[in-house]
């Protein structure tokens, strides 16, 4: 005998472009939040089989413009008044 799930008629699932447009809107605030970039640290070792080694240490940047994370929020809230609508 098989275990049955009781059936929840007014439990309602989410809509694709209601989540799609929730995810645009949270890459929008990250981006906007992260205007100065994303710094992060990168170690090379030259030459890297010799007895010896000299080590560099750069730091570089990913930076984000602010026109991506206005466009990714503004087409997030967008996608999401489209999905309320339906």
């Amino acid at each position: 005998m098989k275990a049955r799930w009781p059936r929840n008629d007014k439990l309602k699932t989410v809509k694709p472009l209601m989540l799609l447009g929730a995810i645009l809107t949270a890459i929008g605030i990250v981006a906007l939040a992260f205007q100065s970039g994303l710094h992060y640290k990168s170690r090379e070792r030259f030459p890297p089989n010799s007895s010896t080694q000299v080590t560099t240490h750069e730091e570089k940047v990913i930076s984000i413009s602010p026109v991506i994370g206005v466009a990714a929020l503004a087409g997030g809230v967008a996608v999401m008044i489209l999905a309320a609508k339906r």
